[in-house]
C-alpha cells in the first residue's frame, strides 16, 4: 500500500511545489498526511488587463484580499485533491487526516517557522458526497469547511497559525 500511494503521489502534477509526507495506520483503514503547501509569495502577484482603447497593456499588483481568496482556494483544493487521491488509491482507507502548513516569517523573531494553517478529518462516506461530475461548482473552502477541521481563516489577515490534529488525540 505504502508503495502504491507512494507512486500515485509521486505521479501527481502541481503548479506550484507541494510536497506530501504520510503514515499508514497499522490497520490500514486510515492515513495521516502532512503537506507543505506553497506560500502565498508563489501565487502570481500581479494581474494585467487591456487598456479601455486596447493599445496597451495594464500591468498592477492584485489587491490583497483578491490574492488571500485564490490561496485560500488554492491550498483548499491541495487538499481536496490529496485526500481524494488516497481513497481513490486505497479502496479500503476508510479516513484520511491530512495537515497542510507552509512556511512563514514570525515578525516577532524574524525567523521562518513551518505553521500549521488547517487540519482535515475526511471521512470516505462524506468525501463521496461530492459531486465530482460537477466540480466547477464545487467551493473547496466550503467542501472542506463540511469535514471536521481546525483552520482560523479571516478576511482580512488570511490564515492563522493553528494546532494540527494529533494521532493520539484525533476524531474516532
Amino acid at each position: 500500500m505504502e508503495d502504491l500511494l507512494a507512486e500515485t503521489m509521486d505521479d501527481l502534477d502541481w503548479p506550484r511545489e507541494t510536497l506530501v509526507d504520510y503514515e499508514i495506520q497499522p490497520d490500514a483503514a486510515t492515513v495521516w498526511l502532512d503537506v507543505d503547501l506553497p506560500e502565498i509569495g508563489d501565487l502570481p502577484q500581479r494581474e494585467a488587463r487591456m487598456a479601455k482603447r486596447r493599445r496597451r497593456l495594464l500591468v498592477k499588483d492584485k489587491p490583497k484580499t483578491r490574492l488571500r481568496r485564490e490561496y485560500a482556494q488554492h491550498v483548499h483544493g491541495i487538499v481536496l485533491r490529496t485526500a481524494g487521491t488516497v481513497f481513490a488509491t486505497l479502496p479500503g482507507v476508510q479516513r484520511v487526516v491530512l495537515s497542510g502548513y507552509s512556511q512563514r516569517l514570525d515578525p516577532a523573531t524574524g525567523v521562518v517557522n513551518d505553521d500549521y494553517l488547517l487540519s482535515v478529518d475526511f471521512d470516505r462516506d462524506g468525501f463521496a458526497r461530492i459531486d465530482f461530475d460537477a466540480l466547477e461548482r464545487v467551493d473547496p473552502v466550503a467542501a472542506v469547511a463540511a469535514f471536521p477541521h481546525r483552520r482560523r481563516l479571516l478576511k482580512r489577515d488570511g490564515f492563522r497559525a493553528i494546532e494540527p490534529f494529533a494521532m493520539a488525540g484525533a476524531l474516532d
